[in-house]
């Protein structure tokens, strides 16, 4: 794909597995489409934003490592600008820096305790918001949140930089977070949250 490619809503594509779209050059793909393909990598060298368009994205289809030896950042991040519905299957997501969740009505799906996503940096006093809502109507399912760093003090309203929480939600309206699991997310005896919400309302965890 080497210049920017629009597939119509009338002509649906299938990639098997094998198969795979690589970019090239100023390549970006905006599918209005059906989309089909199994659990492996389909989207090669494409940064984040450069797909557009998805129902619904996988992480492996943007290369994401799930056994957590490799960072899966470019991976989430190009599968949360692709797509407002994203699925997280089996497996270890590894992470650097928090990832923002900025479209209303987005779904954030994992597969319940076997979905990890997590951080090995900043696990003293300078952890990160493995999540970070901002939008209003997302929900968040079936996902384990684990080892956020932890930040060492509780922030100014509307301040979330480097806080160590597994969720935060902020300026965000009728989010929720359901069936979803957090452990060594949260403050280092100051209190922040494995879910912390800043000038948010109608939030709901069940």
């Amino acid at each position: 794909v080497s210049s920017a490619i629009t597939i119509p809503s009338t002509l649906s594509v299938v990639v098997t597995k094998g198969g795979k779209l690589t970019k090239s050059g100023a390549g970006t793909l905006i599918i209005n489409g059906p989309f089909e393909a199994g659990l492996y990598q389909v989207f090669n060298g494409f940064s984040a934003g450069d797909v557009t368009g998805l129902k619904e994205a996988y992480l492996e289809w943007f290369g994401a490592d799930i056994t957590g030896s490799s960072l899966s950042d470019t991976a989430i991040e190009s599968a949360i600008a692709s797509s407002k519905n994203i699925v997280f299957g089996d497996g270890n997501y590894r992470i650097s820096s928090a990832k923002t969740i900025s479209t209303p009505g987005s779904y954030i799906k994992g597969s319940g305790f076997s979905t990890k996503i997590y951080t090995t940096t900043g696990t003293t006093d300078n952890g990160i918001n493995l999540f970070i809502v901002t939008a209003n109507n997302v929900i968040v399912e079936n996902t384990y949140f684990y080892n956020s760093g932890y930040g060492d003090t509780v922030p100014p309203s509307g301040t979330i930089d480097t806080m160590g929480c597994g969720v935060v939600f902020a300026g965000a309206q009728d989010g929720t977070i359901r069936n979803s699991y957090f452990n060594n997310c949260g403050g280092s005896g100051q209190g922040v949250a494995s879910i912390y919400l800043t000038k948010s309302q109608r939030i709901k965890v069940e």
